[in-house]
């Protein structure tokens, strides 16, 4: 695949029961604005100006590093985050619903770096790995829209982030499956958080 030299990829992938969308092709774009973000603010923006932060069920994780490489970014946030519920569990946001998060326990997945999950809310970084970072970091975001995975290089905590995703791209924070796990290129934060005695969950 040729990588575009602007800050959007645009890849196709089977895309199932995410935003009530039937299982076709899709059109997936992964935006990268260049502003440092916490993970809230990073959320806030995707939902704002797409759908949300991305995760592993919207985007491809290889060719998502491949592209965060090729832009030259470190880190962003995905709509990874700890469960309320359950401090110990990590858990996707809910893309469909744009609000809480769905899905099994990952705080065991292999997708997580070495030592990890430390914190609270979770970013990937060019490697695909995922990091639990502070909820009140400023990193970039990934946001699903309309089946379209986002990036935004801003400045905003994982809230931040979830709620700009929200409001900027009437989405959410990105769930991260191995189909999109490819398209994190950059460092960024994800819809993958806990609260505080709850385990992991994706937002939603």
């Amino acid at each position: 695949m040729r990588i575009k030299t602007s800050s959007e990829l645009m890849l196709f992938f089977p895309f199932f029961a995410a935003l009530c969308l039937e299982a076709f092709n899709v059109e997936t774009t992964v935006y990268c604005p260049y502003q440092k973000m916490n993970w809230t603010e990073a959320r806030l923006y995707c939902q704002k100006n797409h759908i949300d932060l991305a995760n592993w069920n919207t985007v491809d994780e290889f060719m998502l590093a491949d592209f965060l490489l090729h832009i030259e970014v470190q880190q962003a946030w995905i709509g990874l985050l700890r469960d309320p519920g359950n401090a110990s569990a990590w858990r996707w946001i809910n893309v469909k619903s744009g609000k809480g998060i769905s899905g099994g326990d990952l705080s065991q997945s292999s997708y997580w770096a070495d030592g990890e999950p430390s914190s609270h809310c979770a970013a990937v970084k060019e490697n695909s790995k995922w990091y639990s970072l502070s909820c009140s970091d400023g990193h970039g975001l990934y946001c699903l829209e309309n089946g379209k995975i986002n990036y935004y290089s801003k400045n905003l905590t994982w809230y931040s982030a979830s709620q700009y995703c929200k409001t900027e791209s009437k989405g959410d924070l990105a769930t991260i499956t191995m189909r999109n796990t490819n398209e994190l290129m950059r460092p960024g934060w994800i819809g993958l958080h806990r609260e505080a005695g709850e385990t992991w969950r994706w937002i939603g």
